[in-house]
């Protein structure tokens, strides 16, 4: 078994993506509110850096597309919670901001694709101190969101895996 090398920038609450045999390690904390996008590629055991997330932030819900666009949503940043989406484009190295914002302002919570849809679960509203009991769905034919549920137990901070 291969040692993993450290990842090149210290922190937590990143975004975490993966796609094919590559980890993609999205803003996060570090002292500061971070842009840094860095992909480790299991198959050489390296890390590379990638652009930069436009938005500094951590704490956002990650959603991968056709094994090619990683979304980020929402977060908190220097200003707060953020209800930005953005798009990165793993061929081209690039982001771009989404044509369709957060319906509401949370942070830590998690996405999962099923579908053409993508389910934003949990979380929690910076200054709140509660769980957040809504599910969102962002329907990707339309990009209109619905509320689709609530929880009966609101979750602040909970991990899952995608379906």
């Amino acid at each position: 078994m291969n040692t993993i090398p450290q990842m090149p920038t210290a922190r937590y609450d990143m975004g975490v993506a993966v796609i094919g045999k590559m980890i993609f390690a999205i803003g996060g904390f570090s002292g500061e509110y971070l842009k840094t996008v860095e992909v480790l590629d299991t198959q050489t055991n390296e890390w590379s850096t990638l652009s930069p997330i436009p938005t500094a932030r951590y704490g956002m819900g990650i959603a991968v597309i056709d094994d090619r666009f990683i979304w980020t949503f929402g977060g908190l940043g220097p200003g707060g919670d953020l209800n930005v989406i953005e798009i990165f484009d793993v061929e081209k190295n690039e982001w771009k901001t989404a044509p369709t914002k957060m319906p509401s302002l949370h942070y830590s919570s998690k996405a999962f694709v099923v579908g053409d849809q993508i389910f934003f679960i949990g979380g929690q509203r910076s200054g709140s101190g509660g769980g957040n009991e809504v599910v969102d769905v962002l329907d990707m034919k339309t990009l209109i969101w619905k509320t689709c549920c609530s929880m009966t137990t609101p979750r602040k901070w909970h991990s899952a895996i995608g379906f």
